[in-house]
């Protein structure tokens, strides 16, 4: 965490802000899959991933959330993860922490295919299922698409 995060604020149940200082207020959050429609692009790079990360570096993702890139590019994981840290390096907001990014990348996967291909979903869903178990998920789904207009 950088100097210039020293608190984190949340509001509880009753609408009141709680200064939740260093503490992980997203520990009883739900598990889930975040699918990243367009993961390859700009949007992702320069400030989904960037974001995500500053989260993960103060504690406030669930600790078995995981994230699937989807896209058109033929890339493998490694190629996908280590674009994504060069992104995460070049415009987020925090300063750099490997542990945080070792954590966080072991549940980033990619997903290649066709924005118009059902058999491309398919396997989408097949892999998001595995996910599921491997992580013990639970069937918690979030969708972020950030395509070209034309798709």
């Amino acid at each position: 965490m950088t100097d210039e995060l020293t608190h984190t604020f949340h509001c509880d149940e009753d609408g009141a802000v709680v200064d939740a200082g260093s503490t992980r207020i997203a520990a009883d959050a739900p598990p889930y899959v975040m699918v990243i429609f367009g993961a390859t692009g700009d949007l992702a790079h320069r400030k989904l991933l960037p974001a995500l990360y500053s989260l993960a570096e103060q504690n406030m993702l669930p600790s078995n959330m995981v994230i699937v890139g989807y896209g058109r590019s033929a890339k493998d994981e490694g190629e996908f993860r280590d674009g994504l840290a060069n992104g995460v390096k070049e415009f987020g907001r925090l300063k750099w922490d490997q542990t945080t990014w070792d954590n966080l990348e072991q549940r980033i996967f990619y997903q290649q295919g066709s924005y118009d291909e059902d058999g491309d979903y398919k396997k989408l869903l097949t892999r998001l299922d595995d996910l599921d178990k491997q992580f013990d998920v639970g069937g918690g789904r979030m969708f972020y698409i950030a395509t070209p207009p034309a798709e």
